[in-house]
């Protein structure tokens, strides 16, 4: 298991909202509704996001904020008053989406602020059909505001969805974008034959990508830094589509692991709190106790994996592991790509 210190306090996590548009079948976000729909206060999530900025961050100058859901989109007056607030800070808001709540009024707020945040676009095959336009047009708001360059697709593999997967990647090449964020779909059952599939599939994606070079995704300068993030997630611990940062989850909850806002663990969430971004002043002394004792924060993600072990089904655990092979080979091989480019 590979921890990294310096990755926990570097990001904090928020899902915004339980409320989502699309019922995606391979989506493991928690989007319970025992509270009913909820959104969470701006004025709490601000408290927490001040208070996280405002703890010592030695590693770089810049922090991220993480917003997602459910649809984050639909919560666009607290996304506005967020990054209006913290424009001016060494901030970049990252914020998931699935795309379909986005019209060109919000497009170009964002493009207003293109210099503090980036938008993950996440394509689910089964929502966004290749053969409509939808997405086309989507992609071609984005264009006309000069936006693209900051967009990253979120591309989910299925086990059934393999061939559409590379279709749907060579039409983002063809429209533009800045990068693919491409991983197997975890949590679900994959046979021995479609996991064979997925290493040709990832081979072929890894050659349509590694033909363009950065004819279409826009690298940063320092590309030492670049090939260290893909290296450092090339081996991330064993717990699949998580983000070991403080994470808050839609009910205002806070942990030291994303693997709490996922559904499998819903009815062990209570247990592993640190607190509530409502009463935020009671566990603000929790959270420093983290930073200043770094054994202790890794003792709680240890505990963390642990839990992922105890929790999901030995079956289920056994294909996360080889689709978390698999990906750690594809992610290897785009390292390659990206270290070979002048």
């Amino acid at each position: 298991m590979s921890i990294s210190i310096d990755q926990f306090w570097e990001s904090l996590t928020i899902e915004i909202t339980n409320q989502c548009n699309l019922s995606c079948r391979f989506c493991p976000v928690d989007k319970s509704q025992d509270n009913g729909l909820v959104e969470l206060k701006r004025q709490h999530i601000a408290e927490m996001i001040g208070f996280f900025l405002s703890q010592d961050y030695k590693f770089g100058s810049e922090r991220r904020i993480r917003l997602q859901g459910g649809e984050p989109s639909l919560c666009w007056d607290s996304i506005v008053s967020l990054i209006e607030k913290y424009a001016s800070a060494s901030v970049r808001f990252i914020i998931t989406t699935n795309g379909h709540a986005l019209d060109m009024k919000k497009i170009t707020f964002l493009k207003k602020h293109i210099n503090c945040m980036d938008l993950v676009l996440s394509v689910d095959l089964e929502k966004w059909h290749i053969k409509d336009k939808r997405l086309v047009n989507l992609i071609m708001m984005f264009r006309d505001t000069n936006f693209v360059d900051r967009i990253s697709y979120n591309i989910t593999v299925s086990p059934s969805g393999q061939s559409d997967t590379i279709k749907l990647i060579k039409l983002l090449i063809k429209e533009g974008g800045r990068e693919f964020r491409l991983s197997p779909a975890f949590y679900v059952k994959w046979s021995r034959n479609q996991l064979k599939i997925l290493i040709v599939t990832f081979n072929k994606i890894s050659d349509l990508i590694g033909d363009r070079h950065g004819d279409w995704i826009k690298f940063p300068q320092d590309k030492s830094r670049l090939v260290y993030f893909l290296d450092r997630f090339a081996n991330i611990s064993g717990i699949p589509l998580v983000n070991d940062s403080l994470t808050v989850d839609h009910n205002g909850d806070i942990f030291t692991s994303g693997v709490f806002i996922l559904n499998y663990f819903r009815h062990i969430k209570d247990k592993f709190k640190i607190g509530n971004i409502e009463k935020l002043y009671n566990c603000k002394e929790k959270i420093k106790m983290l930073k200043e004792n770094p054994g202790s924060l890794i003792k709680n993600l240890e505990l963390n994996y642990a839990i992922y072990n105890k929790t999901i089904p030995l079956p289920i655990r056994k294909v996360n592991a080889d689709l978390l092979n698999i990906y750690k080979q594809y992610v290897k091989l785009r390292i390659g790509y990206f270290m070979h480019i002048d």
